[in-house]
């Protein structure tokens, strides 16, 4: 083959290879617009609908229906209550209710999905006996900008409140008849909203008989210089004996009963060996 053949048929070849490339650029727009002419790629609601319903049964994401999700919440923490709740640009505010404890207005500003500021105000109904703690969680939640932390912790606080209250009124309906508790007449014993009133917001139970007395404090704080804190609010029990002048500290001794026994127990061991 000659050098002049060799050249016209590479040209050639160079010919076919544009043609080639010109034909699949117009085959490409072809197609384009015949999905344009067909509606193929038009917004289809079923389809769009039926995809967010896929993922919200198999995402790993939190779910975009706030009914579910405020449910759930309900289901885990039954002693809270989320409402007013209001989103704005980068905002997002709501209250929390315990109900005849605490109450919290919460605003929580975000920025590409993170958090950014976290503000945490008491509202006047917040009265409990361990305002200092609660206090010192609002504090520390809002340092950390972490929500979760806060709501976690004040569930916490309000369980062992409950189960405080629910023992103290247990003893006064079981012990006021023949004992003195923290100097309430027995007569109220069927007024229960005045019995829930004097004890709701109680440490101290104090339990007397014949000059003598037992008094137990139910401390309910958390470790805010704990770095491993995750939470959980913890109780702290203490027992004094007195008689007459004299007084007893019965820690060690009522927390062992306490392990054994449970602190309704363990108070009833005490008072059966040291107030007969």
């Amino acid at each position: 083959m000659s050098a002049e053949e060799y050249l016209n048929l590479r040209q050639q070849i160079l010919n076919l290879e544009f043609e080639r490339d010109d034909l699949v650029q117009r085959v490409d727009e072809l197609r384009k617009r015949k999905i344009e002419l067909s509606g193929e790629n038009q917004f289809n609601l079923q389809d769009y609908l039926q995809t967010c319903q896929i993922l919200q049964e198999h995402s790993n994401l939190p779910s975009i229906d706030m009914e579910k999700r405020l449910h759930l919440v309900k289901m885990f923490y039954p002693h809270m209550v989320i409402s007013d709740v209001q989103q704005g640009a980068g905002i997002f505010t709501f209250t929390l209710t315990f109900k005849y404890y605490l109450e919290f207005k919460v605003a929580v500003e975000f920025s590409q999905e993170r958090v950014v500021n976290l503000e945490i105000a008491k509202s006047k109904h917040s009265i409990v006996s361990e305002m200092a703690e609660i206090n010192k969680l609002i504090r520390l939640a809002c340092a950390k900008r972490n929500l979760s932390l806060f709501i976690y912790a004040t569930n916490s606080y309000i369980n062992l409140a409950k189960r405080r209250l629910t023992l103290w009124t247990q003893l006064f309906d079981s012990l006021g008849a023949e004992y003195n508790v923290n100097d309430i007449s027995a007569s109220l014993q069927n007024d229960r909203l005045a019995v829930f009133a004097r004890f709701k917001n109680c440490q101290i139970v104090s339990i007397s008989k014949d000059g003598k007395r037992l008094t137990i404090n139910w401390k309910i704080s958390f470790d805010s210089d704990d770095a491993e804190f995750v939470g959980e609010f913890q109780s702290k029990l203490e027992c004094m004996y007195t008689d007459g002048e004299t007084s007893v500290d019965l820690d060690d001794t009522f927390n062992v009963l306490v392990k054994v026994d449970g602190i309704a127990g363990a108070i009833s061991h005490l008072l059966k060996n040291l107030l007969h």
